[in-house]
């Protein structure tokens, strides 16, 4: 018999977090799932440490590096099970983390369910919080327009649980950074109903040499052709879809505006590129219930080139 669940980790050069994050799946409440540890052509110990933990429903798949896309992938292609969660292998889960997600599938005869994510520093303690939290459900593209707003979990393809049929048929790009943004839409879109919990049942850990904490460089310019491209997919769907990517986009091109407060000297071009975007839409940008007084007072300095002087004279 097929398991219900299957936990694709895609691992490369990951030897000091690997152990602490297969031992969160292996420790979960909802022991009907398979393991697929996906080792994308890792130089250190990590392929080897994988093939330490394989048993019957342990997979460990050995390839060429190809990258997180292509690793996810083929995880996917592989998997046995009714549902799919993908888990980063530096990353870690609650123990309840499959129990709840599809607690929240069947109860609520969903095509996808989600939590929200904890976020530590590396090397903190891990304290989920205990306690109530809301659940609900959504129609799959009431979900898709929350979820670009903001509302509702966020485009990581991590702390959810969705449909093998679906998953399949939506694989990550290969070679991209933001592959998230890119994929995760089409989940939602294609979804007849979302069902989601408030609680954080996954630990993202913000580790310094990530890929998403790294000077300035090519991951930020994915970042925001990623939200380019998502902003002209979803525009395809309908003025409300185009407008909540328009919020997701302008997260995006300030993510990496506000990131780097010397960016005009770094990258001309790219800081000229974030200044037009914001100028184009500044009145709507303003008028958006979505964003924050905060981010709206950022937005409008940073587009009369001030945001770097007032945060100098603030200290931040």
């Amino acid at each position: 018999m097929n398991p219900v669940i299957s936990v694709v980790v895609p691992v490369y050069n990951v030897e000091k977090y690997l152990q602490s994050c297969v031992n969160s799946i292996l420790q979960q409440s909802f022991q009907n799932f398979e393991l697929i540890l996906v080792d994308d052509g890792s130089t250190d110990s990590s392929g080897a440490l994988c093939d330490l933990y394989k048993n019957d429903r342990i997979r460990v798949i050995h390839k060429q590096n190809g990258g997180l896309s292509d690793a996810r992938n083929t995880g996917t292609q592989a998997a046995l099970g009714t549902f799919i969660t993908w888990i980063d292998s530096d990353d870690l889960i609650h123990k309840e983390y499959l129990e709840q997600l599809y607690q929240l599938v069947t109860e609520n005869h969903a095509d996808l369910a989600t939590c929200e994510f904890l976020f530590c520093d590396e090397g903190e303690r891990v304290l989920f919080p205990d306690g109530e939290f809301e659940k609900g459900t959504l129609d799959g593209k009431e979900a898709l327009i929350k979820m670009l707003q903001g509302q509702l979990h966020g485009s990581s393809a991590c702390a959810l649980l969705l449909r093998r049929e679906i998953a399949k048929k939506h694989l990550f790009p290969f070679g991209k950074y933001h592959e998230d943004d890119l994929t995760t839409y089409q989940f939602y879109y294609e979804a007849k109903k979302v069902a989601f919990t408030k609680r954080k049942l996954y630990c993202y850990f913000q580790r310094n040499n990530s890929i998403m904490h790294k000077p300035f460089g090519k991951a930020d310019i994915a970042e925001m052709d990623a939200a380019d491209e998502l902003y002209t997919a979803c525009s395809r769907y309908g003025t409300a879809y185009a407008d909540a990517a328009l919020v997701k986009k302008t997260r995006n091109y300030c993510q990496v505006a506000f990131a780097h407060a010397h960016l005009k000297e770094i990258d001309a071009a790219t800081y000229q590129r974030i200044k037009a975007f914001l100028k184009s839409h500044l009145t709507e940008l303003m008028r958006n219930n979505y964003l924050g007084g905060k981010e709206k007072i950022k937005i409008l300095l940073y587009e009369m080139g001030l945001l770097r002087t007032v945060q100098r004279i603030l200290g931040e």
